[in-house]
């Protein structure tokens, strides 16, 4: 998404443009600017109006538009969160969500599956809360992001650290096999100090950390 805001290859990049130029809203306390005062936490975001409006720009970009064509009219907050799909942040009820979108070439319909492997979960692993939004013959997952708080003056940011940072692994195909919730749970036990939340279980799930 970088490359398209930018209209450069990724060999014409550089590791500092991704930080100067990557999502404001992206996870954790780190961004990066060209100025010693960071931005107002009030900001507007995408709205689920504009839903259609990001299907069509997430499915132009991955088919290639030229550059100079924004394949959308409205679209604000594109980033990648990481992952092989594109995402946004979608504000809705004074809560920012992680709009996760359809592809053409899908052969399911994953945002389905998905809500459904997380409903499933929710019986003994706390998951974030999700819901499926319609826009036309498509569904858009929501997931509620649990790393911003809402206040008059803005979405704060909340600190929380990632399974891999957990795990001291990379995302490395060396290191996915260290990949496994009882490592994760016991490394939780130093990290958190509710135990009992980090513990497995009597339904024989995982709970995790929140921050």
């Amino acid at each position: 998404m970088i490359e398209h805001k930018l209209e450069r290859s990724a060999a014409d990049l550089q590791e500092i443009d991704y930080l100067l130029y990557g999502p404001r809203e992206g996870a954790g306390y780190l961004s990066f600017g060209l100025k010693a005062k960071p931005p107002a936490p009030k900001r507007q975001y995408n709205r689920t109006h504009q839903l259609a409006d990001l299907i069509e720009a997430t499915q132009a970009i991955r088919s290639g538009v030229p550059s100079g064509r924004p394949p959308a009219r409205t679209t604000r907050s594109w980033h990648q969160h990481g992952g092989a799909r594109p995402k946004a942040t979608i504000e809705d009820a004074q809560c920012l969500w992680l709009g996760k979108f359809p592809a053409k070439d899908d052969r399911f319909n994953m945002q389905r599956i998905e809500f459904a492997t997380l409903d499933l979960a929710r019986d003994g692993v706390n998951v974030a809360k999700a819901r499926l939004q319609p826009v036309g013959e498509s569904d858009v997952l929501m997931l509620q992001r649990f790393d911003r708080d809402h206040t008059e003056n803005g979405y704060l940011r909340i600190g929380l650290v990632s399974g891999l940072t957990v795990l001291d692994c990379s995302d490395s195909p060396l290191d996915r096999a260290r990949y496994i919730y009882p490592l994760l749970a016991d490394n939780l036990r130093r990290w958190s100090e509710s135990r009992k939340r980090t513990a497995p279980n009597s339904s024989g799930g995982w709970s995790s950390m929140q921050p």
